[in-house]
């Protein structure tokens, strides 16, 4: 079966026109930092999207793996995983400093033993985009990047808008967001509460699932559900060879190839991204939606027959 039709990032983000991260004469001025260690994923994207790279941090591999457009310099060590961090390492290492969320509050004292801990507790309370929004201020304080913080939420912005800006007036169907589930009878459905649902919201696309989520915005169900808007396009998280194995059972199955939106050929894969992310991940998967979506972009689509259309 030939793989569906993906833009590649060069492709998609050009719709936005400008770089993810804060200007760079903004980040050129700014004095030089500590050496600090990281516990947490977003927080080193946050860090990086200030201009600031950790000395070492927890579950780097996975960060590089999850998160390719923050470019995490290869001279960032790997402290393993976050809730049993490499201890030995860090000493070796001796940062001047250790940020982590408040999940790591238990670590606190064996981490204290190498460095000061600064925990960065962002505002959970209005859903990710905004929590990620938060976490860049919150950050930018610590740091003494205040400035910084303010021109990348800003540039943000302005990213955001563009986006939108080039998908308003198109006639576009509602967004099923979900990841492929090997077993080839369920899928995992993004909704409210999830970073992707705040990027389709900030693009001006509706979500189609109308499903009871969780707080983290994510529910796994049944591959029916997506005949519950007929109309609906597919969005499908591209995660390489596992997204293909999955794709391929999947069409052996007839309830999937007759359900409304495979049969009418409205799926298309779109480069995944980290729930877990903050501002950069918004736009950045803001900007791989928006270019599936556009027709411009995005004139082939999968068709459920394992041909494109």
């Amino acid at each position: 079966m030939a793989p569906a039709f993906r833009p590649n990032r060069r492709t998609a983000l050009a719709l936005a026109g400008t770089a993810l991260l804060a200007p760079r004469g903004a980040r050129a001025a700014a004095p030089a930092l500590a050496p600090v260690a990281v516990m947490e994923l977003d927080i080193a994207e946050a860090m990086l999207a200030l201009g600031v790279a950790p000395l070492a941090m927890a579950e780097a591999s996975r960060f590089r793996a999850r998160f390719p457009g923050s470019r995490l310099p290869a001279a960032c060590a790997e402290l393993g995983a976050s809730w049993e961090p490499n201890l030995e390492r860090l000493q070796e290492l001796a940062p001047a400093r250790v940020l982590a969320s408040r999940d790591r509050e238990m670590l606190v004292p064996l981490l204290e033993r190498v460095a000061p801990v600064t925990l960065i507790e962002p505002d959970d309370t209005r859903g990710r985009a905004a929590r990620g929004a938060d976490l860049m201020r919150r950050l930018g304080d610590a740091l003494g990047r205040a400035g910084e913080a303010q021109a990348a939420l800003a540039a943000a912005e302005r990213q955001l808008a563009l986006l939108r800006g080039a998908l308003a007036g198109r006639d576009l169907p509602p967004v099923f967001l979900v990841a492929l589930v090997e077993g080839g009878t369920h899928l995992e459905i993004y909704g409210a509460g999830c970073l992707l649902d705040d990027a389709l919201r900030r693009l001006g696309l509706a979500n189609a699932c109308a499903l009871p989520m969780p707080s983290y915005g994510w529910v796994i169900a049944g591959i029916e559900h997506l005949a519950d808007r007929p109309e609906a396009a597919v969005l499908v998280l591209d995660f390489g060879a596992p997204t293909r194995r999955a794709l391929a059972q999947l069409h052996r199955s007839p309830l999937w190839r007759n359900l409304p939106p495979v049969a009418a050929g409205r799926l298309r894969l779109v480069e995944a991204a980290s729930v877990w992310g903050g501002v950069p991940t918004l736009v950045d998967i803001a900007g791989r939606i928006a270019g599936v979506m556009a027709p411009s972009l995005a004139p082939a689509l999968y068709s459920p027959t394992g041909t494109r259309s």
